[in-house]
C-alpha cells in the first residue's frame, strides 16, 4: 500500500510538473504532445535496450519464486525460515545494487573519456569492481551475524532458529555474489553489451527453473539456498569474465 501511494503521489507531482512545463512553452512555440506514437526505429532502439531490463527482473522473479515453492514444500518450519532469510537477502540487495547503478552513471563518460584520449582507464574499471566486492563482502558479514546471532528477534521457536543459524552462511554468500553481480552488470549496461546480458539472463534462468524442477531438486532449506547462491554466483562469474573480455578487446582497438 505504501508503494502504491508513493507511486501515485509521484506520478501525479510529474504530471503536474509536465502540465505547467506545457503551458508556458505554448506562448512561445508549438506545443509537444504528451503522448505520441513512437516510430519504428526509435521502438526498435527502446525494446534493445528495454529486453535486458526485462529479463533481468523476470530471472529474478522466476528464480525467487521458484525458490520460494521448493522451500513450500518442505513444511511450515522451512517456511518460516525462508521468509526470515529473503526479507533479510532483500534488505541487503541494494548494496549491490547502488553499486551497479553507480557503474551505469559513471562508466559511460570514463569510456567516452578513453574514446576522446586514446588510454585505458584501467584504474576506474578496478575501483568500481573493488568497491562492489568489498561492499558485497561487508553486507554478506552483516547478513550473516543477523539470523545467526538474532534469531531470537525474529521468533521464538527453536527449530525455526536452529534453521536460520544453519542456512546463514548461504545466505550471506547469496549477498556477496549479487553485489559483485550487479556490479558487473550495472557495467555492462553502461557499455551497452545488451544481447549479451539478455542471453545470459534466459539461459541462466532456464538452467536454474530446470534444476528445481529435476529429480535433484533440493530437499532442505538450505539446499534451497544453495540454488540462490549458484545463481548469483554464475551470474557474477559471467558478468565479469565478459567485462574482463570488452576491456581487453578495447585497449586491443586503442593501441
Amino acid at each position: 500500500v505504501g508503494t502504491l501511494c508513493a507511486d501515485i503521489v509521484a506520478t501525479s507531482f510529474l504530471l503536474g510538473r509536465i502540465k505547467r512545463k506545457r503551458k508556458r512553452s505554448k506562448k512561445n512555440s508549438a506545443a509537444t504532445p504528451l503522448v505520441v506514437v513512437p516510430s519504428v526505429q526509435s521502438f526498435r532502439r527502446f525494446v534493445k535496450y528495454a529486453a535486458p531490463v526485462f529479463f533481468t527482473i523476470l530471472g529474478k522473479s522466476v528464480v525467487y519464486n521458484g525458490i520460494a515453492m521448493s522451500v513450500g514444500r518442505l513444511g511450515s518450519v522451512a517456511l518460516a525460515a525462508h521468509q526470515v532469510l529473503l526479507r533479510s537477502f532483500f534488505f541487503w540487495c541494494p548494496v549491490g545494487d547502488s553499486v551497479g547503478m553507480t557503474s551505469q552513471v559513471f562508466l559511460p563518460g570514463i569510456l567516452a573519456e578513453e574514446r576522446r584520449t586514446g588510454e585505458p582507464r584501467r584504474g576506474a574499471k578496478r575501483l568500481l569492481f573493488t568497491t562492489g566486492v568489498a561492499a558485497g563482502l561487508v553486507a554478506s558479514v552483516l547478513a550473516f551475524l543477523l539470523p545467526s546471532r538474532g534469531a531470537a528477534l525474529f521468533t521464538r521457536d527453536a527449530r525455526v532458529a536452529a534453521a536460520l543459524r544453519r542456512t546463514a552462511p548461504v545466505l550471506g554468500l547469496s549477498i556477496s555474489m549479487h553485489a559483485v553481480a550487479l556490479t558487473c552488470e550495472g557495467m555492462l549496461l553502461a557499455q551497452l553489451d545488451l544481447g549479451f546480458l539478455s542471453r545470459s539472463y534466459i539461459v541462466t534462468t532456464i538452467a536454474t527453473g530446470a534444476l528445481l524442477l529435476s529429480p535433484f531438486r533440493p530437499t532442505t532449506l538450505g539446499g534451497s539456498w544453495w540454488i540462490l547462491a549458484l545463481f548469483q554466483g554464475s551470474r557474477s562469474i559471467q558478468f565479469a569474465f565478459r567485462n574482463v573480455i570488452i576491456s581487453r578487446r578495447r585497449e586491443q582497438k586503442l593501441a
